[in-house]
């Protein structure tokens, strides 16, 4: 790299930035400039009311970015953080009325999915849901979401009571609340799949992914002519499951011009 890059990272549905675990530090030592965005309800903002549109938070993030000045950067995101990366990458710089103080060079999308590419079902899995409710570990200090979320969104740490531990005690910290996870769900559920986007995307699913199917990702890629990059051995949380492989793959984008 001949000039330290800007890489956003946005994390998905109820989930905030120290939920990147260590790989937020793994980016700055590999000499990247790091930016963590909460969206609105979550994290640093949990006392914000969470909108019912995925184009709001898309909103939130591009005046984070010009109020941080953030200048050229690319995108990793989540999830439900993957569908406001879009929804800011599908609006040309004339729609989205900017004024060139930031740049978006790229996408890094994981694990997510769009209403109008796949069936409910595939987007959110019940059925994996209610298994990791029976199967998530339990003990003093351990809240039932937070394991749960674990159970359901890790493949390598499922059963991690020290980690469990550690969410849980985030949670007291900033938890957020019943109503805003409930539209952040709504918002979700209904973003569709911009016609086109304006900036270069690379779509990575976790193959062992619970939550999410990951037929949703690939059927993304497929709308927008890329070819999907699966991470095998890896559940829904990229970071968590496999953070090398993940940086390796950063390393790798940020070598390519844009």
């Amino acid at each position: 790299m001949t000039e330290q890059q800007t890489w956003v990272l946005i994390r998905g549905l109820m989930r905030d930035k120290r939920h990147w675990q260590a790989f937020a530090d793994n980016l700055l030592a590999a000499g990247f400039r790091v930016e963590l965005i909460d969206l609105p309800g979550n994290g640093d903002r949990v006392s914000d009311t969470s909108p019912w549109a995925i184009q709001d938070y898309a909103d939130f993030v591009a005046d984070e970015l010009l109020r941080r000045k953030v200048g050229k950067c690319r995108i990793l995101a989540i999830s439900m953080g993957a569908m406001v990366a879009m929804a800011l990458a599908g609006k040309n710089d004339a729609e989205a009325g900017c004024q060139k103080e930031f740049q978006i060079e790229g996408l890094l999308l994981l694990n997510s999915s769009v209403a109008d590419l796949s069936p409910w079902y595939q987007r959110f899995r019940l059925q994996a849901l209610l298994h990791a409710l029976c199967s998530r570990v339990k003990g003093e200090g351990i809240q039932w979401r937070e394991a749960t979320i674990l159970a359901l969104t890790s493949l390598a740490h499922a059963k991690d009571k020290p980690l469990c531990r550690h969410w849980s005690q985030l949670a007291l910290e900033a938890k957020t609340t019943l109503a805003n996870g409930l539209r952040q769900i709504v918002a979700s559920a209904r973003f569709r799949s911009p016609a086109k986007l304006w900036v270069p995307a690379t779509i990575v699913y976790g193959c062992d992914d619970r939550l999410v199917s990951p037929k949703c990702s690939v059927r993304l890629a497929g709308k927008y002519r890329q070819k999907p990059v699966p991470f095998c051995r890896c559940g829904h949380d990229v970071a968590l499951d496999r953070p090398e492989l993940l940086l390796e793959l950063v390393q790798r984008l940020s070598r390519q011009t844009s």
